[in-house]
């Protein structure tokens, strides 16, 4: 049963694209979907047909593929720029944003400590640790974080 939701997760965003191709969330939530099979070229391909006004909001789930996919100085370039806009912002999702890249390079002590930035910055992308976890969930500081926002586990 749980391996057919997941299955009908990834097909619904196809089913609205098919709807409306201007949709464009739907792409994140394929490339999510691809991303977490371990298909990253494809994932990369699905992220990268957003529009450019809206590229924004994937640029997390970007950077965690481009490093997964092998492609580090990709995803690095793509770090230093969220952190150069994160730093000079005091609102939106950026830490959050930061903190995948970071998990997909494999830096998971800086990954908490943007993940906790993004609780002190009171953004609303963390409230998707609790669905979306990530290699860093079994450690203490990621713990903290979770006790903060209000999630059970």
């Amino acid at each position: 049963m749980r391996a057919n939701a997941r299955r009908r997760r990834c097909l619904l965003p196809r089913r609205i694209l098919a709807i409306d191709p201007r949709f464009w969330y739907a792409h994140i939530s394929i490339g999510n979907c691809l991303r977490a099979k371990g298909r990253y070229a494809e994932a990369l391909q699905e992220y990268r047909l957003l529009p450019k006004e809206d590229l924004d909001a994937a640029t997390g789930n970007l950077g965690n593929a481009l490093a997964l996919a092998g492609q580090r100085e990709e995803a690095k370039a793509l770090l230093g720029k969220l952190l150069a806009e994160v730093n000079a912002a005091d609102e939106g999702n950026g830490w959050v944003r930061v903190s995948w890249v970071q998990v997909g390079l494999a830096d998971k002590a800086a990954a908490l400590t943007s993940l906790e930035n993004a609780y002190a910055h009171h953004e609303t992308d963390a409230n998707y640790i609790g669905v979306d976890p990530t290699p860093c969930a079994t450690s203490r500081v990621f713990r903290r974080c979770r006790k903060n926002w209000g999630f059970k586990r």
